[in-house]
């Protein structure tokens, strides 16, 4: 049993390995011509992100335990709120210039950065 801390960063490396296995993929199904996604590596990512990417649990855990009192952990929750919303209406946007930038993996790769970052 580790530290909350611990297990936010083990969770961003897997989520990170994870988006670099899918955009490894795509781009070999592009660049390389093949006629098929590589499924296996496609499926094998998503097993490792559905059992490791606990991010935004972990996340509230921490600002609750980090908190000072109920106005503080409601202000905090809501600012956690709000930027988790305002990547809901951002993010479609990054994802297709990223598209446009890094070709048709782009946005698997910059989801891997984004969690090593």
């Amino acid at each position: 049993k580790g530290s909350k801390k611990k297990w936010l960063v083990a969770s961003f490396l897997g989520s990170a390995f994870s988006y670099g296995m899918v955009g490894t993929g795509i781009s070999l199904k592009f660049n390389k011509g093949w006629d098929y996604l590589p499924m296996g590596m496609v499926v094998a990512s998503r097993v490792v992100v559905g059992g490791i990417k606990q991010t935004q649990t972990i996340t509230t855990s921490l600002i609750c335990s980090n908190s000072r009192g109920r106005e503080e952990t409601g202000r905090n929750l809501g600012r956690l709120s709000a930027v988790i919303t305002g990547g809901w209406i951002i993010g479609p946007s990054i994802g297709s210039r990223a598209m446009e930038w890094g070709g048709e993996g782009g946005t698997a790769f910059l989801s891997c950065a984004i969690f090593v970052a």
